[in-house]
């Protein structure tokens, strides 16, 4: 962490092994180092406009839509996302894992269907199918919310099809969303990985 570094560097200083100028240029590599790390994993929701949006509202955005499943034609709820992750995915590193955790949910809840569909016979399927209706309406909402605030949030249940090993981060989060914020990054002096998912 670049205030350890800082404070060896400092006695350093006051034992008289480094002298002013010396003390100087390593201060400055530490912070820009440091600057150089937080920025280039830090989701900066200013710096990609998409559509007239910025990059969280664009994410929620896609969230959300999944919610056309739950009107008159489904098959809405499942175009729409894949749409603007296609169009938003090279332009946002963002973008593309919020799409990511979206295709595992679609996935694993079709999965979750067709289970349900044969356990129908036993009677438990009608009670998993009005659960994954529940799912769906709710799981979008949390996940449109925390792209607002700027996290990534994986979907509970979901399967990771696209997103293993590909996405989040690798530490592990109990509220299973990864903070991208930068000023809660250089605070706690965790740095965020858009490389790797648990």
């Amino acid at each position: 962490m670049k205030y350890d570094d800082l404070e060896k560097i400092s006695h350093l200083r006051e034992s008289g092994v480094l002298t002013e100028e010396e003390f100087q240029r390593e201060k400055e590599k530490i912070l820009s180092s440091a600057e150089n790390v937080s920025s280039a994993f830090s989701w900066n929701a200013q710096s990609t406009p998409l559509l007239g949006m910025q990059e969280n509202h664009y994410c929620a955005v896609m969230h959300f839509s999944l919610l056309l499943g739950c009107t008159a034609l489904p098959m809405i709820g499942l175009v729409i996302p894949i749409v603007i992750w296609a169009f938003g995915k090279e332009t946002s590193e963002q973008v593309d894992i919020q799409g990511r955790l979206i295709f595992d949910w679609l996935l694993s809840s079709l999965i979750y269907i067709a289970v349900a569909g044969c356990l129908i016979f036993f009677g438990i399927g009608f009670v998993l199918i009005f659960v994954l209706a529940i799912c769906w309406v709710v799981f979008p909402i949390v996940a449109g919310i925390k792209a607002i605030e700027g996290k990534a949030w994986k979907y509970p249940c979901s399967i990771s099809f696209f997103s293993a090993k590909a996405v989040i981060s690798s530490a592990k989060n109990p509220e299973q969303s990864v903070n991208t914020d930068k000023s809660s990054k250089t605070d706690k002096g965790s740095h965020f990985s858009a490389r790797k998912y648990q």
